[in-house]
């Protein structure tokens, strides 16, 4: 109901909507990430962090809430911290794809290789 109304454009509904839901679903990782893309596609940024991080509290395997957590991180140019999330989703990832998990961490490295590069070359690099 909630994706429903804020298609509609009534974003207020929408956010009592899935404040509701997490009340209802305390535990449900998939409904705080939902909270967490609505909000975040209203750029209520903080607010989508928070349900970001309660949905892989819940569920560490939750791909898509390490990704939106790493996006926010590189919003906020919070480098260390978007590698750690982008190596989580390698991860997972692999994981899925039935490969040994390396414990290798190619983005956090790659971070604290970053002194010698400007920001836009540090985020070419981990998005690569």
């Amino acid at each position: 109901k909630g994706r429903t109304l804020a298609l509609m454009g009534r974003s207020e509904e929408a956010y009592d909507c899935y404040d509701r839901s997490v009340e209802i679903e305390p535990e449900s990782s998939a409904v705080w990430l939902e909270r967490g893309l609505a909000y975040g596609h209203e750029q209520y940024f903080a607010d989508a962090f928070q349900s970001y991080c309660k949905a892989v509290e819940l569920d560490p395997d939750n791909r898509e809430a390490w990704v939106k957590k790493y996006a926010l991180h590189m919003r906020w140019d919070e480098l260390w911290d978007a590698a750690e999330c982008m190596d989580r989703v390698e991860e997972i990832d692999a994981i899925r794809r039935g490969e040994k998990v390396k414990r290798k961490r190619r983005f956090s490295v790659t971070v604290r290789k970053c002194d010698k590069w400007s920001l836009s070359e540090i985020r070419e690099r981990v998005e690569r």
